[in-house]
């Protein structure tokens, strides 16, 4: 949507260009990006940004967009993924996150399911042996299945109850959702 293209990043954002399609990892250089247009914010880095710096290797990613409504009951066996890792990621915590925010007037759970890049991401990656704490914000429908989809996606993994927060009420639930984050 043509409100959603800007000029300018903030550090840590991903942004799609829409003049040369490609997408970035904006890790540096907040301070000087005004100059450069043509972007829509499509996520945000939320670990440390100095680790995104040191990556090594590459990294394929493809990104396709998803007629509206349709990304829900997209047929997962028809999705490729092309998703390197590096050894050191591996071996690492790791915090997945999606965000509609910016994308729509609320921030719930998808209609009573996962969104599509969440499947994406779980058909992608091998979590056998891990532990999954999920944590997502709703307007109502709370985890809806969600935690029995995901077992189900990785039954090697030990999926936890994890936390489901009011999307209105996630800033009253702050100190809630530190310190369940600080109990995983």
């Amino acid at each position: 949507k043509e409100e959603e293209v800007h000029y300018g990043w903030l550090n840590g954002d991903i942004d799609y260009a829409t003049d040369a399609p490609y997408f970035t990892i904006l890790f540096e250089d907040e301070d000087v990006s005004e100059q450069y247009g043509n972007q829509v914010n499509i996520g945000v880095i939320t670990c440390p940004l100095e680790e995104i710096a040191a990556l090594e290797g590459d990294y394929d990613v493809r990104i396709e967009l998803a007629e509206e409504g349709a990304a829900a009951s997209a047929d997962k066996s028809s999705q490729e993924e092309n998703i390197s890792v590096s050894e050191k990621a591996k071996n690492n915590s790791l915090a997945v996150y999606f965000s509609r925010v910016g994308n729509t007037d609320f921030p719930p759970n998808w209609w009573g399911d996962m969104p599509m890049p969440v499947y994406s991401f779980l058909d992608a990656y091998d979590l056998s042996g891990k532990k999954i704490n999920v944590f997502i914000t709703h307007e109502g429908s709370s985890f809806s299945g969600t935690i029995d989809t995901i077992k189900e996606l990785e039954p090697e993994a030990e999926v936890t109850e994890g936390l489901a927060v009011r999307g209105g009420s996630v800033a009253e639930e702050e100190d809630n959702i530190r310190q369940w984050v600080k109990d995983k």
